[in-house]
């Protein structure tokens, strides 16, 4: 990538959430109290989605690999590409193509024959760990002593570089660039900062660019990439809470998307009234004195409702895109969640008019999650 074009990478990473229409393989905790996973590792898993607290992945990878979690390991080879989303990762097995990361703590000790694409706060990209593309970093503490073939960028707080580099690298730090003895870089340097690079006795560096930025303006820059490594995040969450939902409540999923399908505009209505009694029922009761737990019942109710929602729209937006090029298509909520996922990122990346359609999209659900909890509540 000559270029960080956020639409092509957005592409390349949700590319992945549409393959569950060909062949995939959904793994989630066996029981609702214990939500560790862990593979074997004579087992061979193809394209494959996994999400659990901690996750350990050590069986090997034909195809892709998602996975999410508070603790997510990689001692699996992944033959295509992988997405990982969670606290602490520890990515120890080879990727063949492309690595989408956002996480915590990032550490990445193994080969990477793509780009990969990593978003974090502490990072670490050990030496064992070649990139065979371009590489992408938005984290706070950042350490490269990977060799890169291709061009590195970089917004972050601490950066060092301690490896070859065969392209250009461009860096944006809010507080110090260093690069270590090992370093060695073969294309054009850029930095911005608030203060020049440190480049330590052996680095193999060419003449820096470099342009001086306040501590605010590069924390602002940072902030806006992070903001991208964050979208992207988001919707990696949602999918994980998908996943979970569609596994625990595949029939309920169904009958709420049913509804907001049959009757998108009374649902619209009925979420538009919703965004607007719950707060003020909530404020009502609580200034009553009296009434202060039912209020924050009434907060929180609402908080779930809106949560959940934003998880089933990804499963409407996908059902509904799919119903209109095959109408007399099986229901399939797998299918729905990877269309609807890439779609909702797509969307979230154009101004003004992606976000409209997303509102309406959500309040489309939420109107409809409403009068299905209200009929299996008093059955009207």
């Amino acid at each position: 990538m000559k270029k960080f074009k956020v639409f092509g990478l957005a592409a390349v990473v949700l590319a992945l959430a549409a393959s569950p229409v060909l062949a995939a393989e959904f793994i989630a905790p066996e029981s609702k109290t214990d939500a560790n996973i862990s593979t074997l590792q004579q087992d061979v898993h193809k394209n494959l989605y996994i999400a659990g607290a901690a996750v350990t992945i050590n069986g090997k990878i034909q195809g892709d690999l998602a996975a999410a979690g508070g603790v997510v390991t990689v001692n699996g080879d992944v033959e295509k590409g992988l997405l990982l989303a969670g606290g602490n990762l520890n990515l120890n097995a080879a990727v063949g193509e492309n690595a989408r990361i956002a996480g915590g703590n990032v550490s990445i000790n193994a080969p990477v024959g793509g780009d990969l694409l990593v978003g974090g706060g502490n990072i670490t990209i050990a030496q064992k760990a070649k990139v065979g593309g371009d590489l992408v970093i938005g984290g706070g503490n950042v350490l490269l002593d990977a060799d890169v073939a291709g061009n590195v960028k970089i917004g972050g707080g601490n950066v060092t570089i301690n490896g070859k580099v065969s392209g250009n690298v461009e860096v944006m730090a809010n507080q110090n660039l260093t690069f270590g003895p090992a370093s060695q870089v073969l294309g054009k340097v850029s930095f911005k900062g608030p203060q020049e690079a440190v480049v330590k006795p052996g680095a193999k560096v060419g003449v820096i660019t470099y342009t001086h930025i306040n501590k605010r303006v590069a924390h602002r820059s940072g902030i806006i990439g992070l903001l991208i490594i964050g979208s992207l995040f988001k919707l990696i969450m949602l999918l994980v809470a998908a996943v979970v939902l569609a596994w625990l409540l595949p029939s309920k999923i169904s009958a709420v998307v049913a509804e907001a399908k049959a009757k998108p505009w009374h649902s619209l209505g009925f979420g538009v009234l919703v965004v607007i009694l719950s707060p003020i029922l909530g404020v009502i009761l609580m200034a009553t004195v009296l009434g202060i737990y039912l209020g924050m019942i009434v907060f929180m109710i609402f908080g779930l409702l809106m949560i959940i929602s934003a998880i089933l729209s990804l499963f409407y937006v996908g059902n509904q895109v799919w119903s209109w090029y095959h109408r007399d298509a099986i229901a399939n909520r797998w299918r729905d969640l990877g269309l609807g996922a890439l779609i909702t990122l797509i969307l979230g990346f154009i101004p003004i008019v992606g976000w409209v359609i997303l509102l309406v999209i959500w309040l489309i659900t939420l109107g409809a999650l409403k009068r299905y909890t209200y009929q299996e509540a008093f059955g009207k």
